[in-house]
């Protein structure tokens, strides 16, 4: 008699330490239980003890911000933060036929606090040849790096590439093999917020990100 087979443990617990951090941020119903044995210190909130336990990271071990920022607001770290962002090409006329060379592309991104008052310099630069999903994974690296470099720890992002968000959610995978680098740097800077979370808006919601975009094209 066959012997019925074990159920496959969970993907995520495969994954490296950052990617299965930002899994567990994103999955608020897996327990502690299910991924280790180690207990929560007091008052912990569970993205601390994610980022404790996986990467290491404490609030007492964060870098201090630099004094020479005075112009950001003093709450920045305190607050949450919108970050929006978009990735352009020279030209979308037509779909790209196998072989030909990829046009120019360009990234737009805005990071601003919960009035929409911008705190960092916008985002608006060339990047070079790449294809369109590259692009969106370029400005939402960027976009995340913007905001970890100016202390933001709690942060919501909005992104008109339906792909790119299910990807970095980890809803769908990663079949584009020239995209694979990409997920991975942006899975690692997901990691290190405190609170994020990454959403798919309609591109006349994301309007100043893709106006960012197409203005670096118009000055290249």
């Amino acid at each position: 008699m066959t012997e019925p087979s074990k159920p496959r443990k969970a993907f995520w617990r495969e994954l490296p330490p950052a990617k299965m951090a930002a899994h567990l941020l994103a999955t608020p119903t897996i327990t502690d239980g299910a991924w280790t044995s180690e207990p929560r210190l007091p008052g912990e909130t569970r993205s601390d003890f994610v980022r404790r336990v996986l990467l290491g990271e404490t609030p007492e071990s964060e870098p201090e911000t630099p004094e020479h920022e005075s112009t950001k607001p003093a709450s920045l770290k305190r607050g949450y933060y919108l970050l929006n962002t978009d990735g352009g090409m020279a030209s979308l006329v037509g779909a790209r036929r196998s072989g030909d060379p990829l046009g120019d592309a360009a990234i737009g991104g805005l990071l601003r606090n919960t009035r929409l008052v911008t705190v960092a310099p916008p985002i608006s630069k060339v990047i070079g040849p790449a294809t369109h999903n590259e692009a969106e994974y370029r400005a939402l690296i960027e976009g995340l790096e913007l905001a970890r470099e100016h202390g933001v720890r709690h942060i919501r992002v909005y992104m008109d590439s339906e792909l790119v968000v299910d990807q970095v959610n980890g809803d769908s995978a990663v079949e584009e093999e020239r995209l694979r680098k990409l997920h991975k740097d942006a899975s690692s800077l997901v990691a290190l917020f405190t609170s994020i979370r990454i959403s798919w808006v309609p591109r006349v919601w994301n309007a100043e990100a893709d106006r960012l975009a197409r203005d670096a094209l118009g000055r290249a």
